[in-house]
């Protein structure tokens, strides 16, 4: 029994010993040396799915006044869906839209310029505007509806 509880005792401090030469292994400044401060970016987080989620401003008609038919892929022939990727901050602008399929022929850049005009409503989690991460298809047709 006694043998027992001064095992634990040995134990607990080898513990402490581990933790006191981990600690005298960590850079500490001399009172000689200038402290080295690190600052790190809180950037809020951004969400995926929220209780409500952004809303297109004006809805899908203000996209598409935005969107311009590039004349090469026009004249190419080109027609389809390119998906835009990006995130609407806590006041409903368009952060870092990323085209994650396109069809090329400038439908890609017109898509991206399109997203980037847009305004949202942003969107909301436990009452509070966040960031949240979206992707979104704008179709080029060539009957006219794009």
């Amino acid at each position: 029994m006694q043998s027992n509880r001064f095992s634990r005792l040995i134990l607990a401090f080898s513990f402490v010993g581990l933790a006191a030469a981990g600690l005298a292994a960590c850079d500490v400044p001399s009172a000689n040396e200038p402290e080295q401060t690190t600052q790190l970016a809180l950037e809020a987080p951004t969400f995926v799915v929220v209780e409500q989620m952004p809303q297109l401003v004006g809805g899908i008609q203000s996209l598409a006044a935005n969107l311009t038919y590039p004349e090469a892929a026009k004249t190419a022939g080109i027609e389809g869906k390119v998906f835009v990727q990006f995130v609407v901050d806590e006041h409903g602008r368009v952060e870092n839209p990323v085209v994650v399929r396109g069809i090329g022929g400038g439908c890609d850049e017109a898509a991206v310029a399109a997203v980037r005009a847009a305004q949202f409503e942003p969107g909301r989690q436990k009452g509070e505007a966040v960031r949240v991460k979206m992707s979104i298809p704008i179709a080029f047709k060539l009957n006219g509806d794009a």
